[in-house]
């Protein structure tokens, strides 16, 4: 008969109330000081960052003897290895080694893809990281060990069981689950606005249910629980910081992806070690059902369970005691380890908080400062999309790359006396190809009004990962995709072509450059870099915001902010007097193509793994045609500095600069009809090369 969660025994408990529980939770200095944390390079070729703890008195003559109980533990979904300190310094506090005729030894680590480990660019899967576990226990010469996970790391624990159950010595398995199931509607919004944006808010409502909040702590007059946890979550754990996005989203294909099957857990279960489940009945991150499915099939009298009436996803924080004081409970002659953690997404939003003050851009001159989007003309070219990207003028085509593509193809027509030209355009990360519609229709008029130019063709694609292009689960470069852009010009019979790319696209532009230079008649960086370059924190927040925002609302006003500097969102449109904030939220408040993980993945490690020597810009260089390099100096996605670095690898007359003293990341949209001019310019001295 299946067990429901009715059928489960509960434990009230006290919780967070003492000035030691207060102790526990800011001890984590005291156990994972930078001298005691090492590096483990594995057998995989993984380098593992790591800390063992040891009891009191264990390091004392009289103990030297005295046998070891070893204690795994396993973080959560990007939770780093300080995440742990509440819990450890319970059990090291409440840990007699002489009375107990043993010495405590506790191993923790940072998975893959967090604090100081490495963040490989691959997919992950739980089973891989209960390898990785594995191996750290081999280079450390753990044959065995008693083997605690929280969350996701419950989900790591429950693998390795499975893949070695001979190497456990017991396993406790806080808030976690077997796989395929569905968070509590509650927790969308908290868990977004906890990974995505570092609300303190988010964080507190996804972990603790609210009727703890207004609990006293003894010996502190006027100081309730909601001040302690808040003062916690505040404080990041580590200085490692935030992981990169591609991992990041790898962790949470291995989570999405785990799932362990009735005949792995119940071999699990036979395997005869003390289990031992934590749940908390008010969790709606992992819903306790989840804890409950795994008690209905880890059968056996050496199964426990400890379900927490008031305790949600953050029981280990919430009960720091109570967890320690049954994870020293000898349970059928093994230490029972409940070692449950500080829940990974409160560690996320420490880290999304934390903003260190970055240096200033360089200074480059000339920086000009014009006045941007002020005009109904202006406006009404931002809503320009419908006149060159409507679906009846999309296109799809197999290029010689193996993926098939979705482009654009508008012309300008201009005089027939002069032979036709050809204009690449290609869009940063994850952005569709209409976001290149504002800086076509500024170019319409401006292209018809020049002299000696015939027609212009424009090429707008989607780059591989995104929109209506293939997106092949696999690691993509940005040389890759300089060979998707090239493949569709000979598609097209393109020769050769000017070429814009803004962003990535810069970068994408940069290999094109130095694959196929005879091809480009004339190269403008938009908003780009070398590589290699380190991202502003301040970016982080909007970006992520950004990608994984689930309304088009929320995407607006995350792109608005990671685009434009606060100062030019207040200018006011003439015409109108509506401001230019509200004009391009309105303008960015559109349907989204659909976001896909290899996609992501894939365009992330694209840019994040690109670089140019100083040698293959020289030699993009010196094939001479005209360069023009666009920055806004107020650029914290990607700042000023790394346009002065090309400027000053690219000399020499044919190199131009455009630097914008109140430009944003957007700075192209802030100012098409200064940008459009320096293009036309541009691609000008490019048709007129010899």
């Amino acid at each position: 008969m299946t067990m429901m969660i009715d059928d489960v025994q509960t434990v009230e408990g006290v919780g967070l109330c003492t000035i030691r529980h207060v102790e526990a939770l800011g001890s984590t200095n005291k156990h994972f000081p930078k001298d005691r944390k090492q590096k483990a390079e594995l057998s995989t070729g993984l380098t593992v960052e790591y800390v063992i703890e040891s009891s009191i008195d264990a390091d004392q003559p009289e103990c030297d003897e005295f046998p070891e109980e070893r204690l795994l533990l396993i973080s959560a979904y990007v939770m780093p290895k300080e995440g742990w300190a509440p819990l450890i310094d319970m059990l090291l506090g409440k840990w007699d080694t002489k009375k107990q005729g043993k010495k405590l030894k506790i191993l923790s680590f940072d998975n893959r893809g967090s604090g100081g480990s490495d963040k490989p660019w691959t997919r992950y899967t739980t089973s891989q990281m209960a390898e990785d576990a594995l191996h750290l226990m081999d280079y450390v010469g753990w044959d065995s060990a008693h083997v605690a996970g929280t969350s996701m790391g419950g989900m790591i624990s429950i693998e390795l069981a499975a893949i070695a159950p001979d190497r456990v010595g017991s396993l406790t398995l806080i808030v976690t689950t077997r796989g395929h199931y569905l968070p509590h509607p509650k927790a969308w919004k908290s868990f977004l606005g906890t990974v995505l944006g570092g609300s303190m808010k988010s964080v507190i409502q996804l972990l603790y249910p609210s009727d703890i909040f207004d609990g006293p702590i003894e010996g502190c007059d006027n100081v309730k629980v909601l001040d302690v946890l808040e003062e916690f979550h505040s404080v990041p754990p580590t200085e490692n910081g935030f992981p990169p996005l591609h991992a990041l989203v790898a962790q949470g294909v291995a989570c999405l992806t785990h799932f362990v099957s009735d005949e792995r857990l119940e071999a699990v279960g036979k395997s005869g070690f003390p289990v031992l489940i934590v749940g908390g009945m008010q969790d709606i991150l992992i819903p306790p059902e989840n804890s409950v499915t795994l008690l209905d099939r880890l059968k056996g009298d050496q199964v426990e369970t400890l379900f927490f009436e008031t305790a949600g996803h953050g029981v280990f924080f919430q009960f720091v005691e109570e967890v320690a004081d049954v994870a020293i409970i000898p349970v059928l002659g093994a230490i029972d380890l409940l070692v449950e953690g500080c829940d990974v997404d409160e560690k996320t939003s420490q880290f999304a908080i934390r903003l260190p003050t970055t240096k200033p851009p360089m200074v480059y001159y000339p920086v000009v400062s014009p006045v941007g989007i002020s005009t109904q003309r202006q406006v009404d070219a931002l809503y320009a999309s419908s006149k060159y990207f409507a679906k009846e003028q999309c296109h799809r085509v197999a290029i010689s790359t193996g993926i098939t593509v979705e482009y654009v193809v508008h012309t300008i027509e201009n005089d027939p006396q002069q032979p036709p030209e050809h204009l690449v355009l290609i869009p940063g990360f994850m952005q569709p190809k209409d976001t290149w519609a504002q800086l076509i229709d500024t170019l319409v008029p401006k292209w018809t009004e020049s002299q000696g130019h015939g027609s212009l063709s424009i090429v707008a694609m989607d780059n591989r990962g995104f929109g209506g292009s293939d997106a092949p689960f696999w690691r993509y470069t940005t040389r890759q995709l300089a060979e998707d852009t090239l493949a569709l010009m000979d598609q097209l019979g393109w020769g050769v072509a000017h070429v814009v790319g803004i962003s990535m696209g810069g970068m994408i532009s940069l290999e094109l450059s130095t694959l196929a230079p005879q091809r480009v008649l004339s190269l403008t960086l938009i908003s780009t870099t070398r590589g290699n370059y380190k991202m502003d924190s301040r970016s982080r927040v909007p970006m992520l915001r950004n990608i994984f925002s689930l309304t088009a609302a929320g995407k607006a006003k995350s792109v608005v902010e990671m685009l434009f500097p606060a100062e030019f969102l207040q200018n006011r449109i003439t015409e109108t007097g509506e401001s230019v904030r509200d004009v391009l939220i309105r303008m960015f408040t559109k349907q989204w193509p659909r976001l896909g993980l290899s996609g992501l993945i894939g365009q992330a490690a694209a840019a994040q793994t690109h670089f140019v020597s100083d040698e293959r810009l020289r030699e993009i260089n010196d094939m001479g045609f005209p360069v023009l390099i666009v920055s806004g100096m107020q650029d914290f996605v990607i700042p000023a500095a790394e346009s002065i670095i090309l400027k000053e690898c690219m000399i020499g007359d044919h190199v131009r600069t455009l630097f914008f003293d109140n430009g944003g990341h957007g700075a192209a949209c802030q100012f098409a009809d200064e940008v459009v001019h320096e293009l036309v310019e541009t691609m000008h001295r490019g048709y007129q090369r010899p």
